[in-house]
């Protein structure tokens, strides 16, 4: 959706916002449901570890997608919206006093942590409602 932002009487350019995702599929649903338990019981198990590095690999796993895969350039759109997906996931899952920084999960997926922040409103609210519902 565009709509147009004037500055006094002088149109400035359009602002575009990204399609915010509300609804996943039910096997997405699961596995995300999957993911936020492995996370508790791995960070219950290990709790010194680092919550975002534990947030990636659960991640990783749960959806059976690689490391390498996750932290690569790659644009294709089936790639990036698991990588997003999981960037949201990761800061979600770890909402709570050792809440994972943009910063911290930018270095998890060799991206900017202004991906990480497109990443959560687009997937973030649709994620939080799954893991909730527990």
């Amino acid at each position: 959706m565009t709509e147009l932002v004037t500055f006094g009487e002088a149109p400035m350019r359009p602002i575009r916002r990204g399609k915010i995702v509300s609804t996943f599929d039910p096997q997405t649903e699961e596995r995300f449901r999957n993911a936020a338990a492995a996370y508790r019981e791995t960070c219950k198990a290990r709790p010194s570890a680092n919550r975002c590095k534990v947030a990636f690999m659960v991640g990783a796993t749960t959806f059976k997608v690689t490391v390498e895969t996750m932290q690569s350039k790659a644009k294709r759109s089936d790639i990036s919206k698991v990588r997003q997906q999981l960037m949201a996931f990761s800061r979600v899952v770890s909402n709570g006093k050792r809440r994972n920084s943009w910063k911290e999960i930018a270095k998890c997926f060799h991206v900017t942590h202004a991906s990480v922040i497109y990443a959560h409103k687009r997937y973030g609210a649709a994620i939080a409602r799954i893991i909730s519902e527990d």
